[in-house]
């Protein structure tokens, strides 16, 4: 199952945790994240290690998400290596633009995610505004071509907007696919 769920919450601190296999009984049909945010505000989530995370019969199997009706959370100083289902996903289950925005992901270390080669490293669905991913480093020793970056609007209640990008390193020893966007 998950590792750590912090649901509901105002001003939130989930810090110093170090979260290895979850779902690694893999329960059929279930999503799971080692550490995410479900309906929180003002979280704060830094210095988690998340690592090895599955997915092999459910959905996700990312190190960290910002999942559904998230406002003003900040995921920074976390380090993510070897989950199947890559870094960070951040998604809004809720019909509602105005749900979920002013997230911000900084300063974070991601090495060697995404090790389901279906699964890119950063997923970013549905209606949400205001995402914000700042110097964060990316690796990956993966020489194979793999996705960075899935951007979709999987429940169709529309896509992101305003997801900005800034000084972030990505290193890879492979062929990046930058062209995996679905709409």
């Amino acid at each position: 199952g998950d590792g750590i769920v912090c649901v509901g919450c105002v001003n939130a601190v989930v810090e110093h945790n170090r979260c290895f296999y979850a779902n690694c009984m893999s329960r059929v049909g279930n999503s799971n994240v080692a550490i995410w945010t479900m309906n929180c505000t003002g979280a704060l989530v830094q210095y988690n290690e998340a690592a090895y995370t599955g997915h092999e019969y459910g959905g996700d199997g990312e190190g960290f998400d910002i999942d559904q009706c998230n406002i003003d959370n900040i995921f920074q100083y976390n380090y993510s290596h070897h989950n199947e289902g890559g870094f960070m996903l951040v998604c809004n289950g809720c019909n509602n633009k105005d749900s979920m925005y002013n997230n911000i992901i900084r300063n974070n270390l991601s090495v060697n995610d995404a090790t389901n080669r279906d699964d890119p490293i950063f997923t970013i669905s549905a209606t949400m505004r205001n995402i914000y991913y700042v110097n964060n480093t990316i690796y990956t020793s993966n020489k194979e071509r793999f996705q960075l970056f899935r951007v979709c609007d999987y429940l169709l209640i529309g896509p992101p907007r305003d997801i900005f990008f800034r000084n972030n390193l990505f290193y890879s020893e492979s062929t990046y696919n930058w062209n995996d966007f679905e709409y």
